[in-house]
């Protein structure tokens, strides 16, 4: 244990044959800051956590995040999501916060701040820890972390996340479209007719759109397979033609939608129609699909997704009506009963006259007899 010494009312430490502060009045907690800095003497990786902040740890990440941005293999939309989450941590856990000082018990005080006093969903809790869990990955990877991950972090922490089910049907998006203003009316009609993403509609130009062709091309850049020309089924076709007679001629196809939230709510208000998000306008693009007996397979590609998973449990699932008359139309009916041919009663009495089974015979009579006889022997007795 390092020597200390008093200067005044704070204490010092000798390490390693220099004086240092330890920047406490109370001896016990100048012995604690002193096997610390003694540590730091010796042990690199913790010398560098104890320099590492945390602002400075996701600084380092957004720069490794955006070199695979510039590859391609992850999008802006991505980096701005993340982004928004690290700041609950920067703002709770602190920017200056030495790497070393963040442990399972800070992870969990931080939890508890989230769900009981800022009443923050579990699902976007679990992101938050996730993105966080990177930056320290990170930083663990260049040795400025010295804790391993799986102790700082909740084991078993579950999101929380269920996905909306809610979507439109062809009559509800009528309505909808009557009580909005142009500009609104002409957006809601694109997320539905092509199934954008709000990134991807605020890029979406007229020269995109070919009506003769019923082809779209959605200018994304979530994954690399967001940027794609996309096929219009017929259901759609009326409301692309209806956005694009209502759009500019030229340039992009709808201007900036300030606060779409609000506004699509007020206007599903209005209408009488359920509340739905720009989320719940694409996955009536693909519920349509689905409904009309398109395979999930084939409707990933649509909504600009590598397999089908998204669309089976979140943008195509049908709900008890819709699947019954999916099956209704697809699903061939079983043969009349009437048809069937059963055996007849008498029939059924001849094979067995007592109502059951009868016991078949032995095919071994004297095995059976030798058995018996040998079970009805009484044993001799031993001699004495």
């Amino acid at each position: 244990m390092a020597k200390l010494k008093r200067r005044g009312t704070i204490w010092y430490a000798w390490i390693r044959g220099e004086l240092k502060s330890t920047k406490c009045s109370s001896k016990e907690a100048a012995k604690i800051a002193a096997d610390q800095l003694e540590r730091a003497a010796v042990d690199p990786q913790f010398r560098a956590a104890n320099q590492a902040t945390l602002r400075l740890a996701c600084d380092a990440w957004r720069e490794a995040f955006e070199l695979r941005i510039g590859t391609g293999e992850r999008s802006e939309e991505t980096l701005e999501f993340y982004r928004y989450k690290l700041a609950h941590c920067l703002r709770l856990l602190g920017e200056d916060t030495k790497l070393a000082h963040i442990d399972a018990t800070a992870i969990d005080q931080y939890i508890a701040v989230r769900l009981r006093d800022e009443a923050a969903h579990p699902s976007s809790l679990a992101k938050e820890m996730i993105a966080l869990r990177q930056v320290l990955k990170l930083a663990k990877r260049r040795g400025k972390f010295p804790r391993d991950l799986d102790a700082v972090f909740p084991i078993g922490m579950g999101s929380g996340y269920k996905p909306r089910e809610t979507y439109l049907t062809p009559e509800q998006v009528r309505k909808l479209l009557a009580v909005q203003n142009p500009l609104h009316a002409v957006a809601t009609a694109l997320y539905v007719a092509t199934a954008m993403r709000l990134s991807e509609l605020a890029r979406a130009r007229r020269e995109d759109v070919d009506l003769k062709a019923w082809l779209v091309r959605v200018r994304g850049t979530k994954t690399e397979d967001s940027d794609a020309t996309i096929p219009i089924a017929p259901p759609f076709r009326e409301l692309l033609t209806f956005a694009c007679d209502q759009a500019p001629a030229k340039g992009l196809l709808t201007g900036p939608w300030l606060n779409m939230a609000r506004d699509l709510e007020s206007a599903c208000r209005r209408a009488d129609v359920p509340r739905v998000t720009a989320n719940d306008l694409r996955r009536t693009h693909g519920t349509w699909l689905r409904a009309a007996g398109i395979d999930p397979k084939q409707i990933a590609p649509v909504l600009r997704h590598k397999d089908s998973r998204m669309a089976e449990l979140v943008y195509a699932r049908l709900n008890p009506a819709d699947l019954g008359a999916l099956l209704e139309r697809q699903a061939p009916a079983m043969p009349s009963m009437a048809q069937t041919k059963f055996a007849s009663a008498k029939a059924s009495e001849r094979k067995y006259p007592n109502g059951r089974k009868s016991k078949q015979p032995n095919k071994y009579p004297t095995r059976a007899k030798n058995k018996a006889r040998k079970s009805n022997e009484t044993p001799s007795k031993p001699p004495l």
